[in-house]
Parts: C-alpha cells; structure tokens; sequence
C-alpha cells in the first residue's frame, strides 16, 4: 500500500461558501508520497495557474491512479481531510472539462470500493462531536484559516501566496496526523478484545 497526501484547493465564485463545482474550479492538487504518517517524498503541486490550466491539474490526477479501483487500488491510497469533498468535485469538473465522464456505475465503485484515509470524523471526535470548529485548522498552527483566503488570493493572482498556503496546509495535516497516529494506535489496543489482538 502506497499513502499519499491528497488535496485539492478550489476556487467558485459563490458567496455561499459552498464551493460549486459548476461554476467553480479546481486551481491546485498537492500530494506527497508518505510512510507511517511521515512525509517521504516531497510535495508536489500541480498549478492552474501554469500552462494546461485547470484540464492539466485534473488529468494529473487521473494519471496519478487516485480513482483506480480494482488490483491497482492500493497503489495510490490517498490520506487527507475531506477526501469525499475532494473525490465529488473532481468527479464532477473531470466530467465538464471533458477531461473523464465517469459513469454513475463507475462513481459508485470509487466512493465504496477506493481505498482511502480520512481523518474528517476523528477531527469532529476530537472536538467533542461539534461540528463548528472540527476543522484542520482548529487543531494546528500551521494551517490558516479556510478557503475564503484561497480565492481572495486566487482572485488577486498572487500565486507565490496561494502556493505557500498549500504548503502550510500540508504541514498542518502532518502535524495533526503525526501525533494522532500513536494515539489512536493506543487506543485500539486498548479496547480491542484480547483473543483479537494481532
């Protein structure tokens, strides 16, 4: 099994807040080759805003083997914080750019069948169940605030920013996932019923 950070950064004009994948865009993917929760390789950033554009950035990850399925399956086994986020809205600009349609069989397949590490609800368990505040960004000093800075720099092009900003959020995750590791290993043995125990 090979573990990657995965995480993609978007842009959508919506004033909701709730990034749209029809008007929006994927403008960054950064992944990075890990090993027991430490990083092993270095981050890779994959850039609309260079030549290709965004069509570059989603064929990108169809080449890395993200939404391989099957016997390849754990050749890219991507670890991250709302992976389902992620997964929907490449999905779905993959499908509008013409870069892959994905059939609703093939969707399915990769939502059930995909292998891949979320830690979305342990951050929410780690806050007590409450919603507000379970964020990446609650739990370390790396990470900034949410997307709201991604598309004002977006919108401002300041590429060099937005860049460092990916940088910190990967630094953040890493924080967190290297001290929630040990813990969660812990507690496994410990509830783990003894005739069970590997």
């Amino acid at each position: 099994m090979t573990e990657y950070y995965f995480d993609i950064e978007t842009w959508d004009p919506n004033e909701t807040g709730r990034p749209d994948p029809v008007k929006g865009l994927v403008i960054a993917l950064a992944y990075q080759a890990m090993s027991f929760g430490r990083p092993t390789g270095t981050l890779e950033i994959r850039k609309a805003w260079n030549r290709g554009g965004e069509r570059a950035v989603l064929k990108h990850v169809l080449g890395l083997g993200a939404f391989d399925c099957g016997a390849d399956a754990f050749e890219f086994v991507p670890v991250g914080t709302n992976l389902n986020f992620d997964f929907a809205f490449l999905i779905e600009r993959m499908g509008l750019t013409g870069v892959h349609r994905f059939s609703p069989f093939e969707v399915l397949e990769i939502f059930r069948e995909k292998p891949r590490i979320d830690i979305k609800t342990t951050l929410l368990l780690m806050n007590e169940r409450r919603f507000k505040g379970s964020g990446l960004d609650s739990f370390t000093k790396f990470k900034g605030s949410g997307g709201a800075v991604v598309l004002k720099l977006w919108e401002k092009k300041e590429y060099r920013a937005l860049e460092e900003y990916i940088r910190s959020d990967a630094a953040g995750f890493f924080d967190v996932y290297q001290k929630m590791l040990p813990v969660l290993a812990d507690l496994g043995r410990k509830v783990r019923p003894s005739e069970k125990s590997h």
